[in-house]
């Protein structure tokens, strides 16, 4: 050990810095720089001499330096003037300042302002110094173009700080935003008319430069486009040459990601390492045979490669790795591939601390170690490793079937081990694991090479001549289409991917051990033994109770759980039973972009409880913020049923819903007043609206009230209640008042219509006479919704009010007896 860290001092140069940003952001924080300075000099004095305490003194030292940096960035964007701003939500803030950076997602633009001043409710502006992050919806660009970077802009938006997540397991993407951004708060801008551009943006040699990047890359963009004419085919070469998936549809991109192959898509290692060895070639095919020329040509040419592209986190990983590489090469030094790669990690972490909770820069570390430390060990294993010499052979069959062998054993141990190394990340995030991808990527690695290979080729070809560009494009297009048959095929495997519940900080703990005390063993019988007594462990402490997972149902298991989550501004609340059946009750709103809310919120809660199986889903009515989730929902779980009062609409969802019931053999059922279900022992649920006798009567009365056949029912366990009311109106409180009267009375009420002024009756509300009453509501909704009459008539009442949009989702458990709200965070 101590000469494997004595000839690779960026391990623990990168190690120590990983350790010091993780220290800053833990609550003990205060206490590190003072017990570490303290350790230095005890050791210094006592055992300098000693090789190996003086690596762990410099590791020591790396570790306050990665503590410092870590702090003095988060000072520099958390806890700031303008963050506590923000904090308080002011009311019609007007900022004014200068745009630095423009981004984009699908379904948005994503805008780093610097802000010179603030006013608030028309008062007179304040001189402000901070960083914003503006959000801008794709779909007010059709009013007038964008603003240049460097204008002069005058901003009327909603501020407010980075939320944390708001439901159980969902991915933080508004902090990761925050981290990535260096920004202080968040501005949200509805349309073209919330900004002002007050001067056009000066040209410098920076803004320059960076024009000249875009054009060009909007140029190469082009040369594809009119090379490659199906849609797909272009798609996908666009995004691994020039890192643009806009031509991808969300079909294609699914299924890279249930194959377990999506890193394929991303402008990393990989394709900076193609563009270096396709630009190494054509210099030597040009005549240039010098070794440190050709080097020197080769870093310029993949830093503005880097540019072009977009400094993007994996391109600057990429680059960073490539670029040592090629440093060693030209001090003609032996390149060492865990030091290129700690020492890429290092100079990472030293400029960019909190990249280190970076999901990316945790999967791009995590798949390359896994690459050169546990692919050759399974090498080594099966006899397949370079120190297995081949024996003499007397045919060439046998020659070429044992370098077959070894080339499909080459790819596949790399598979393995990048796999094996990226799987804790993804399952602590997605929960989700893809097994197909071991197979998947052996044939697809090696395709993707070429077809991007090929896409670089095509970029010289079609500005030389289109006829020839047309010419390679088609080639590359069926080369293309082979790939996406293939990825599209590993996707649809049956069991392809599978839901992995949250892993416990210990099961990570104790699995890292497990690798590290496995690769050690010296002989294959020692490693397999070690592999057995690791598994042995694992089963001993799983049977003791050791917690392996995070689950949150486990936690209360035996009793009846009703969790409502934040979807924004709809509905969507599951019940789960104490014998651990699932029930969903609404599935929330599908986006501008064509996603539903369910897929960024439940979905993954399901993954990490390892919840595979819903029993039965209730459709409240047919509108899309109730029922837009449900085709998300079957398409990623097994869903036995579906109830709905009958009511039918057209649309895109609609009818996506009705296809994937078909296909999937989900039973459809119609429910109205009267009807009674067993979902568990002790556990029923009462339909109390619509009375499907007169439902026909209602929709010729009403015309397209769709309210009027609302889904309404009460869940009763034992001793408590549960009332879900969907979005009926008075006029239906009325008659569920008429029809049960003092039966309506319940523990929890989902308040009906997201608080609206056209529900919750002062008879109604007096009727039921919650302890809980839980509004799902989206945050800045057009609709005014909840109305602070009904908030304050609940709460009058006696009822303790939550609302999703600043408390989240809400947990409620049942023992039968009484009702109790559990804080998941």
């Amino acid at each position: 050990m101590e000469e494997f860290l004595r000839g690779r001092p960026a391990v623990f140069a990168a190690l120590g810095l990983a350790s010091g940003i993780a220290l800053a952001s833990s609550p003990w924080s205060v206490f590190v720089p003072i017990g570490l300075a303290l350790s230095i000099v005890t050791i210094s004095v006592l055992v300098w001499r000693c090789t190996f305490l003086q690596i762990l003194l410099l590791f020591a030292a790396f570790v306050m330096l990665g503590h410092q940096l870590a702090s003095l960035e988060s000072s520099s964007y958390q806890n700031t003037t303008l963050g506590k701003i923000a904090a308080m939500k002011p009311i019609h803030p007007v900022i004014v300042g200068t745009l630095e950076t423009i981004g984009e997602t699908r379904s948005e633009f994503l805008w780093t302002f610097n802000v010179d001043s603030i006013s608030i409710a028309s008062q007179a502006p304040v001189s402000v110094q901070g960083r914003v992050l503006l959000r801008l919806p794709k779909l007010s660009r059709v009013f007038v173009p964008l603003p240049e970077v460097g204008s002069k802009l005058r901003v009327f938006c909603s501020l407010e700080p980075f939320h944390s997540p708001s439901n159980p397991h969902e991915f933080a993407s508004d902090l990761k935003l925050q981290t990535t951004t260096h920004t202080e708060a968040t501005g949200y801008l509805h349309s073209r008319f919330d900004y002002q551009i007050l001067n056009a943006p000066k040209q410098t040699m920076l803004s320059q430069i960076g024009n000249e990047l875009q054009s060009i890359h909007q140029s190469l963009l082009a040369l594809l486009d009119s090379a490659i004419e199906e849609g797909n085919a272009r798609g996908f070469v666009e995004a691994v040459v020039l890192g643009d998936r806009s031509d991808m549809d969300k079909e294609t991109l699914n299924d890279f990601t249930t194959s377990g192959v999506a890193h394929i898509l991303a402008v990393s290692g990989f394709n900076v390492a193609i563009v270096s060895l396709v630009v190494a070639q054509l210099l030597r095919i040009f005549g240039i045979y010098w070794l440190r020329t050709r080097i020197s040509i080769t870093m310029l040419m993949v830093l503005l490669y880097s540019a072009i592209v977009g400094f993007q986190p994996s391109v600057v990983r990429a680059l960073l790795m490539i670029e040592l590489y090629l440093i060693a090469k030209l001090l003609e030094r032996k390149p060492d591939p865990l030091n290129i790669v700690m020492s890429a990690a290092a100079i990472n972490l030293l400029l960019r601390p909190y990249d280190l909770f970076d999901v990316g820069f945790q999967l791009s570390y995590a798949g390359v170690l896994g690459m050169i430390l546990i692919s050759p060990k399974i090498l080594w294993l099966f006899h397949l490793s370079d120190e297995d010499h081949v024996p003499n052979m007397r045919n060439d069959r046998r020659i070429f079937h044992r370098r077959f062998v070894k080339e499909v054993g080459s790819a596949m141990a790399l598979s393995v081990g990048a796999s094996m190394a990226s799987y804790p990340v993804i399952a602590v995030y997605f929960y989700r694991i893809s097994f197909i991808g071991l197979l998947a990527n052996i044939p697809l690695i090696p395709l993707s090479a070429i077809i991007t290979a090929l896409g670089f080729l095509l970029l010289p070809l079609t500005a030389i001549s289109h006829s020839l560009g047309q010419l390679y494009g088609e080639a590359t297009a069926y080369l293309t289409d082979l790939l996406l048959i293939v990825t599209r095929f590993s996707a649809h495997v049956p069991s392809a991917a599978h839901a992995a519940a949250s892993p416990s900080w210990i099961f990570l703990a104790l699995l890292a051990v497990a690798i590290i005390f496995c690769l050690r063993a010296s002989t294959r019988t020692r490693f397999l033994g070690r592999i057995s007594i690791s598994l042995s462990c694992f089963f001993a402490l799983w049977t003791l109770g050791v917690p392996f997972s995070n689950a949150m149902l486990a936690k209360n298991e035996g009793k009846l759980q009703v969790l409502f989550f934040d979807v924004g501004q709809g509905d969507c609340i599951l019940l789960y039973t104490p014998s651990g059946k699932s029930y969903f009750v609404d599935f929330g709103k599908v986006d501008m972009n064509g996603t539903a809310t369910i897929e960024r919120t439940a979905i993954p809660f399901l993954r990490a409880e390892d919840v595979t199986r819903i029993d039965a889903g209730f459709i409240s009515h047919m509108h899309i913020d109730h029922f837009g989730g449900a085709p998300a929902l079957l398409q990623n779980c097994n869903v036995a049923s579906l109830m709905t009062s009958g009511e039918r609409v057209g649309g895109k969802t609609s009818r996506m819903l009705d296809s994937l019931s078909r296909v999937q053999y989900t039973q459809l059922r119609v429910l109205g007043r009267g009807d009674a279900l067993q979902l568990d022992s002790d556990l029923s649920l009462e339909v109390l609206h619509p009375d499907r006798h007169v439902l026909e009567q209602k929709r010729t009365a009403y015309g397209k009230n769709i309210h009027s056949g609302m889904l309404a029912f009460k869940l009763v366990y034992r001793n408590t209640s549960f009332l879900f009311l969907g979005d009926v109106e008075r006029s239906e409180e009325e008659e569920m008042l008429a029809d049960y009267g003092d039966q309506l009375r319940s523990n929890v009420v989902k308040v009906a219509h997201h608080g609206s002024l056209t529900s919750s009756s002062k008879e109604f509300v007096e009727a039921t006479h919650p302890e809980f009453a839980v509004i799902s509501v989206g945050e800045h909704n057009h609709f005014g919704h909840p109305s602070p009459a009904i908030v304050k008539r609940w709460m009058t009442n006696g009822a303790k009010v939550f609302r999703t949009d600043l408390d989240g989702a809400q947990l409620f458990v049942s023992d039968g007896n009484r009702v109790e709200r559990v804080d998941w965070r």
